[in-house]
């Protein structure tokens, strides 16, 4: 069975910390940005398998604002 998703970035303690990119291998979405505590978390870009992009504050993998 594969992965449903690639993370390239950095870690802290097992969990996703710091910048790195979250490909969604399901629905073919990615995630640029930062992340804490295993969650989006701070400024980053998310972009939908049709090619729409929203870049802005994460909190707790939620978009609070937009850029």
């Amino acid at each position: 069975m594969g992965e449903k998703s690639d993370y390239r970035g950095m870690f802290m303690f097992g969990q996703k910390h710091g910048f790195g990119k979250l490909n969604d291998k399901v629905d073919n979405s990615l995630y640029e940005g930062h992340f804490l505590n295993d969650k989006m978390n701070g400024v980053g870009t998310y972009t939908f398998s049709d090619g729409k992009t929203f870049t802005g504050i994460f909190i707790n993998d939620v978009l609070e604002s937009e850029h």
